[in-house]
């Protein structure tokens, strides 16, 4: 049984890659185009900057309605059936975008398409889970050897840190820096380069997706 999930584990972490480039790479064409879209709908209905303001204000309140509802739910009722709907929300969204004759039907496709957005916040019990495997003395060794490694290709960890070290650990647990962490993000900021608007950046993306590889991992083995 043991194998079995290691297996199945093994090859979620095989398919994260290309599923993550593909999400990047439709909704880098999506707001890529966006902006031009949007410029184009105000020369169409004839909006002045003011009114096309309060649309895109509307859209973001109803982005946040839809994050506060929408993510309570989530969580005590799973979340994959609420991505599928936020998948066919959006889709609608950029269909009634194709069909815009008006204000009126303008704002229902930016509420639409904003409504369909959202926000991850750690749940409490899953960081609990990720602070006890730190503290574990093989579970957090290994974490420090994977976040210096990551650190010498050019990663930067992203810990947003309490200012105390959480209860039950002591504040001079080996790895209480760690532990005060309210979230682990590993990233890496490129400065402009001329290979960013070439085929080149593939290859960059790809090798900084690897490079996490061993955290995604970690993750994946924490119970």
């Amino acid at each position: 049984m043991r194998g079995g999930a290691e297996g199945r584990a093994a090859g979620r972490g095989r398919l994260v890659l290309p599923v993550l480039l593909g999400a990047f790479g439709v909704f880098g064409l999506f707001w890529g185009t966006f902006a031009v879209l949007l410029a184009d709908l105000s020369g169409a209905l004839d909006l002045s900057p003011g009114p096309l303001g309060v649309a895109l204000f509307v859209g973001a309140a109803a982005s946040i309605v839809a994050m506060a509802l929408l993510g309570w739910t989530s969580d005590r009722l799973g979340r994959r059936p609420f991505l599928v709907v936020s998948g066919g929300v959006m889709g609608l969204g950029v269909a009634a975008l194709a069909f815009v004759d008006g204000y009126a039907v303008l704002l229902a496709a930016l509420i639409l398409l904003y409504a369909a957005s959202g926000l991850y916040h750690p749940d409490r019990a899953d960081l609990l889970r990720v602070r006890a495997a730190i503290a574990e003395e093989d579970g957090g060794t290994e974490l420090e050897a994977i976040l210096a490694e990551a650190a010498d290709r050019g990663l930067v960890s992203w810990l947003d840190p309490l200012q105390r070290t959480p209860k039950p650990w002591p504040p001079d647990h080996p790895r209480a820096h760690l532990l005060r962490g309210r979230s682990l993000v590993l990233n890496r900021q490129h400065e402009r380069a001329p290979w960013l608007q070439t085929p080149e950046l593939l290859d960059h993306l790809l090798a900084d997706w690897k490079a996490m590889i061993r955290f995604n991992r970690w993750l994946e083995r924490v119970p």
